[in-house]
């Protein structure tokens, strides 16, 4: 395909295949690293902002929860990927269900982090008109 890259490539070769499979087909793309908090060590203060972003949240109202949230920034490198999976862990511990969409077709960085269920994801639910129940993971 022209304009494509070595990290297209491997993505697209086979849908169905789990993520490290698809790094032994591409050795030369290295999964991107996003600080998350549940990744032991001491990582105290920042778990602890997160849990205080949390809670801002979940209280900005009390007789209408928040549903959704939108993450985003006007520039690349401003770090949404590492606030979007940490919020969506802080909401899951409270027990909330999360639904966490990554729209940058381009780099998938939540995708080689959370290793989703399914092979499906929003170009799937966007072109091809699949419903969403059969590109959200089963619920749990």
């Amino acid at each position: 395909m022209f304009g494509t890259t070595e990290r297209d490539r491997c993505f697209r070769e086979d849908e169905e295949e789990d993520v490290p499979r698809r790094a032994e087909l591409c050795p030369s793309v290295t999964p991107p690293k996003i600080p998350l908090i549940g990744d032991g060590g001491r990582r105290a203060p920042f778990a602890k902002a997160f849990r205080h972003l949390r809670t801002n949240i979940t209280s900005l109202s009390a007789d209408r929860p928040v549903r959704r949230i939108a993450i985003t920034s006007p520039g690349p490198g401003e770090r949404k990927d590492t606030v979007s999976a940490n919020l969506a862990i802080t909401l899951a511990q409270l027990g909330k269900r999360v639904l966490l969409v990554d729209c940058d077709l381009r780099k998938l960085k939540l995708f080689w982090v959370f290793h989703p269920e399914t092979p499906f994801g929003l170009t799937e639910m966007l072109v091809e008109g699949m419903p969403v129940d059969q590109v959200t993971p089963p619920k749990s």
